[in-house]
């Protein structure tokens, strides 16, 4: 009896592997499988699916068909059920991976609050990288997250978030776990419809992986950087469907304006043309790899993990897929719920591929135009700098938190910056200009605001910056409209009588300095006023906590991330986690005792010298606000803070 991959090593087309098949149906009803699987090879999707749909009435308890009949269900947007049927193919050893043997209850997808919870993966490394992102959902349900994958795969793997350990896959009896889940049905045991997947980048490359590949991946300005893979495990079940013929990337090769990066490691490999880099000989782990990806414009790829790869990392990324591609790409369109940043190319006959590399040439030299007029265009010039924000309420240990950020050499800090002023001064006052009066410019607006944030930082190379402004909350909208994407503000708080105790204690260390809050109130000045302007709707601190309410009320609650000094304190390292998840790159251990001093401020704005002073060691070293502000004061800001109803 003939196996399907007999078949179409045969017939040597799909078209004759269908003939051949619907002949021995007529011999054995038993091909009628194959014939379902071939058709939907061919496209000839309706058909394929009233074969699936009568074999699966006649036999329901038949595993691979139920496994066959689930790219169809997904195809018509049915995740949950889809996935159920695709689940079947356990089963019947689809994935590949062989059963777990284990007495340990599968999780139902609920509360998994003070459980330790094994996500095992399966299937292809393609697979693997698909489904850790369900750790996340799992952790957010209250589990500790075991992950067992690949061994290759487990560095990577551990900054993924939601993790909190990954071991390989044949270590799993050594590890304690209360109930497990097979990563291939996480999506469905988690709840999942097209609508709530998860769709942004989860996965990223070390810091120090891309400074040491950003030697070899480069270009000049103006040209894109794009990495290409052409097929991916060759013992992939179908592999030569999904496989396209290489002498359509050599087509790709020619466009203009844009360097080439051969991903394709291992197996088949081809003669490159002398333009192409070729990183065969030097990716040696998934971590290079990662790497490699993170120094890239685009990539182009066949349906291989490298493909999941990138569009993990949030990459860039185009996947050239047969007419009946993996089940991820099932959902009709040239978008995929999965992954956000991913483009599918489809094949549009089985016989011709050079359709769909001809849209991919086109496409590229599009995307190669627009690398130029970014070049010159300030309002296109997204620099490799990200842009993030530091906010919250005045001595709450922001100038500290961004002193021990910038330990990570891939973090900028600046405590004390001006940058927020700018972008504000230049917003209020451009309609101001008589001239723009007369003929509004909202375009040359936009232009100029976006290039201020672009090289206000312009000095550092490092790729990301932290920049803190008490008044950056007030503009998330608008930063979101010039950035175009959504910002993250960092927010650290602490309790209301701590901060005013703070002030005073710094306004009594200098008695011969009068600070700003003794010029404005004169004679006035007593402790109960100071307080008082502190903390009035237009003070320091009342309107940190006013533009803090507006944005939660508003909406954007999940643009911030709270950090309490006090907890902090306490627990610097799950703090630092935190923040590091929050803005989503690799953690970074830091030296909690070696804390230096980023920037010196002379404090005359506010004229409370020490104001910006940073300690060298993470510690609380705070006057009791009792001894300071009397009881009274205190009762009077001590009522609840309000952003614990925020976070």
């Amino acid at each position: 009896m003939a196996t399907l991959t007999e078949i179409l090593e045969i017939s040597g087309t799909l078209e004759k592997a269908e003939e051949i098949a619907r002949q021995l149906v007529v011999q054995d009803p038993t091909y009628m499988l194959d014939l379902q699987l071939i058709l939907s090879a061919r496209g000839k999707v309706a058909e394929s699916k009233k074969i699936i749909e009568d074999l699966s009435n006649k036999f329901p308890n038949d595993h691979r068909i139920a496994f066959n009949q689930g790219w169809h269900v997904l195809n018509e947007g049915d995740l949950q059920r889809g996935m159920e049927l695709i689940d079947r193919g356990r089963n019947v050893g689809v994935f590949g991976s062989p059963a777990l043997q284990t007495d340990k209850p599968l999780w139902d997808g609920k509360n998994a609050k003070g459980k330790t919870i094994l996500l095992r993966c399966e299937g292809g490394l393609g697979d693997e990288i698909l489904n850790i992102r369900f750790a996340k959902d799992i952790a957010e349900r209250g589990g500790t997250v075991i992950v067992a994958c690949d061994k290759g795969l487990q560095s990577v793997f551990s900054r993924v978030s939601g993790v909190a350990k990954t071991i390989s896959l044949d270590h799993i009896q050594d590890e304690y776990f209360d109930a497990w889940v097979p990563a291939m049905s996480a999506v469905r045991v988690c709840g999942h419809t097209y609508e709530t997947l998860p769709s942004e980048a989860y996965i990223t490359a070390l810091p120090e992986k891309i400074a040491e590949w950003n030697k070899t991946v480069n270009a000049d300005n103006g040209v894109l950087k794009v990495g290409i893979r052409w097929s991916g495990n060759a013992e992939f079940e179908h592999e030569q469907m999904r496989r396209f013929p290489f002498k359509h990337i050599l087509d790709v090769f020619e466009t203009p304006n844009a360097k080439f990066f051969s991903l394709q490691r291992d197996s088949d490999l081809k003669v490159l043309p002398p333009e192409v880099v070729d990183l065969s000989g030097l990716m040696n782990t998934w971590e290079d790899t990662a790497g490699v990806i993170a120094n890239l414009d685009l990539v182009i790829t066949s349906c291989t993990s490298v493909a999941h790869m990138a569009a993990a990392m949030g990459k860039e990324t185009w996947i050239i897929v047969p007419l009946m591609p993996y089940y991820t790409w099932a959902m009709p369109g040239n978008k995929t719920p999965w992954y956000k940043s991913v483009t599918l190319y489809r094949q549009e006959s089985d016989t011709n591929w050079e359709a769909s590399f001809i849209k991919v040439r086109q496409a590229l030299e599009e995307s190669t135009t627009q690398v130029i007029r970014t070049s010159i265009d300030p309002m296109q010039n997204h620099t490799k700098k990200t842009l993030h924000f530091v906010a919250g309420l005045p001595r709450s240990g922001s100038t500290m938190l961004i002193s021990l950020l910038a330990q990570n050499p891939t973090i900028f800090g600046a405590p004390v910056s001006g940058l927020a002023g700018i972008v504000n001064g230049v917003n209020t006052n451009w309609d101001k200009i008589e001239f723009h009066k007369e003929v509004p410019n909202e375009e040359a607006k936009m232009y100029t605001l976006r290039a201020i944030l672009d090289s206000y930082h312009a000095a550092t190379s490092k790729p990301i910056i932290l920049d803190k402004e008490r008044h950056w909350i007030r503009y998330i909208l608008l930063l979101e409209k010039l950035l175009d994407r959504k910002v993250k503000v960092i927010v650290p708080v602490r309790p209301i009588a701590e901060i005013l105790t703070s002030f005073e204690v710094l306004r009594q260390k200098n008695p011969l300095t009068l600070t700003m809050v003794d010029e404005v109130l004169g004679p006035k000045s007593t402790l109960s006023t100071r307080c008082d302007y502190f903390m009035n709707e237009e003070g320091p601190v009342g309107s940190c906590i006013n533009y803090t309410r507006d944005a939660v009320i508003s909406g954007l609650s999940d643009r911030l991330l709270f950090v309490d000094y006090n907890k902090f304190i306490a627990n610097p390292e799950r703090d630092l986690k935190r923040i590091y998840s929050f803005l989503e790159i690799p953690y970074f251990e830091h030296d909690l005792h070696n804390i230096k001093q980023l920037t010196m401020s002379d404090d005359s704005i506010w004229k409370y010298p020490g104001l910006h002073d940073v300690r060298s060691v993470v510690s609380k070293i705070s006057a009791d606000p009792i001894s300071v502000l009397g009881p009274e004061l205190v009762a009077k800001f001590s009522q609840g803070e309000p952003w614990e109803n925020w976070t």
